[in-house]
């Protein structure tokens, strides 16, 4: 078996784990996420081989993290990221396949260090994969942030740094950011965040066009200047009363 038909068939296997968990998108035109094997066929087919078995590689690396550190996560669109991957392959043919391989550890190490595995313990993806976390990273500094995309390096690098910051307050017992019991999701927002309510908020923000990144989509225009967070909270707080 040829290194490439081995990736594919280690990504068919994680399709179906990430099938097993629902596998849901949360695309008005299906119900499904696209697969890895899907996005894996459509990103590669451009690139130099050792470039595209990169691509297949991160896909991999970071679907797995992904579903290790969120086993309750809701909606599993990798449409958007692993186009960024292609892209980074392709923008950067002297180091292509390195250049991939880097953005995944990156991407992967977040995936762990905000889920279940340290004492952050968030339940969802969500507010990374949906560009709510980036829009509001950029709306702190456009005239320096506004042009770097939700699955840059540079912004990546910046949620590493404050995912260290939230286990710091943790540790001190942070009033925002306290010690939970063990096994415990955080939820530091006001409203609901049970997988039913989730679920509800999202849909309707993607029905309203209140989602800065629609991951869902291989090219989305990531929109950071709203107050997406009000936004959300102000229907989470309507549908929840």
């Amino acid at each position: 078996m040829s290194t490439r038909s081995r990736l594919f068939s280690l990504l068919a296997q994680e399709d179906e784990l990430i099938e097993a968990t629902g596998g849901r998108s949360l695309s008005p035109d299906r119900a499904r996420a696209t697969t890895l094997v899907a996005l894996g066929e459509r990103h590669i087919e451009a690139l130099p081989a050792e470039a595209g078995e990169a691509v297949l590689r991160a896909l991999l690396r970071s679907s797995r993290a992904q579903r290790l550190a969120f086993p309750g996560n809701i909606f599993w669109d990798f449409d958007a990221y692993a186009a960024s991957l292609a892209e980074s392959a392709r923008n950067r043919p002297l180091i292509g396949a390195g250049s991939v391989s880097a953005k995944s550890a990156l991407y992967s190490s977040l995936q762990s260090l905000f889920g279940k595995q340290t004492p952050i313990h968030f339940q969802y993806v969500h507010d990374f994969m949906y560009g709510f976390d980036w829009a509001k990273w950029v709306a702190k500094d456009p005239v320096s942030r506004a042009g770097v995309g939700p699955f840059d390096e540079t912004f990546m690098q910046a949620i590493w740094l404050r995912g260290h910051e939230l286990l710091q307050l943790i540790a001190k017992n942070d009033q925002e950011y306290p010690r939970l019991p063990s096994g415990l999701p955080r939820n530091p927002f006001s409203f609901a965040r049970a997988p039913a309510d989730e679920r509800k908020l999202f849909v309707t923000l993607r029905e309203a066009n209140l989602l800065p990144v629609r991951a869902f989509e291989e090219h989305p225009t990531p929109v950071w200047n709203r107050d997406f967070q009000a936004e959300r909270k102000a229907i989470a707080v309507r549908e929840q009363a």
